[in-house]
């Protein structure tokens, strides 16, 4: 995602999606990586304020978890997903 979205929610919601669709499908936990770089730094932080938590580190590889039992947060009123070709 590019950094200029970052700040604007719409990485949240995008979390927040795929959140959905995993339990959806079933799923009882999502599973990230965050491997920091210079680039990268302003995202730091970014799993841990969407409720992930750091469940390992391998080397400089962090291992985040978002359980999927309980109600997930809706997605904003203003975004209009739209989802072609079944998926």
């Amino acid at each position: 995602m590019s950094c200029r979205v970052l700040g604007r929610t719409v990485e949240h919601t995008l979390l927040r999606w795929i959140a959905h669709r995993a339990k959806a499908d079933g799923a009882r936990r999502i599973t990230a990586e965050f491997v920091p770089t210079a680039k990268n730094k302003p995202f730091a932080g970014f799993y841990g304020e969407c409720g992930l938590r750091q469940t390992a580190m391998s080397g400089d590889i962090q291992l985040w978890e978002l359980g999927l039992d309980g109600v997930l947060e809706p997605l904003p009123e203003w975004i209009e997903l739209i989802v072609q070709g079944g998926n």
